[in-house]
């Protein structure tokens, strides 16, 4: 049985370029411990090998071209489930008792209630009280209690919690709140 018949020539191929690649940027690395070693010199080439790296060469290019496509793939399925969790909780209503816990352990009740306008007023003890505005899975304050306090936002993980993912910088309310939650009371 001949070698060739045990590894594909592109395999082959590609792993010859490869080599070649790295050691030639191993004589360019000035931190390379082969850094000044001389290279035996290369025999010219034949039209065979002539071939094989023409063959390595375009299959450099197309791995590359199918590591872009397969990385915008991952950022589309990305915005897609990022899409689908918005719209799951879109119609999610919302109004109802809560019952506010905040990173440090203490528990207050909270109300949320939807205005004329179809924002979402929350009454809740302190300096997360306002008026937000619904954007998908998203529930962002529009009109704080404390207009120095606009940076308020909870995500919805289901349709009977929400997490505080958003808040004013600890030099503007003395607490970092993030991870805050907000869940629903039985009725």
């Amino acid at each position: 049985m001949h070698f060739h018949s045990l590894i594909p020539s592109r395999f082959t191929a590609w792993l010859i370029v490869a080599v070649s690649v790295n050691l030639g940027v191993a004589a360019a690395d000035p931190s390379s411990p082969k850094r000044g070693r001389r290279l035996s010199p290369v025999p010219a080439a034949t039209g065979e090998e002539n071939s094989a790296t023409a063959e390595i060469a375009g299959l450099n290019s197309d791995l590359l071209q199918l590591t872009q496509e397969l990385a915008e793939l991952a950022r589309q399925a990305g915005s897609l489930r990022s899409l689908a969790r918005d719209i799951e909780f879109a119609g999610v209503d919302l109004t109802g008792g809560w019952q506010l816990t905040l990173p440090a352990g203490f528990e207050y009740p909270a109300e949320i209630s939807r205005t004329a306008d179809g924002r979402l007023e929350v009454d809740v003890r302190g300096v997360m009280r306002g008026t937000y505005r619904q954007d998908g899975r998203l529930i962002r304050v529009e009109i704080p209690s404390d207009e120095r306090l606009t940076e308020f936002v909870w995500e919805c993980v289901s349709p009977d919690q929400l997490v505080l993912i958003e808040s004013p910088p600890v030099a503007k309310i003395g607490s970092d709140y993030r991870g805050a939650t907000l869940k629903r009371l039985q009725k």
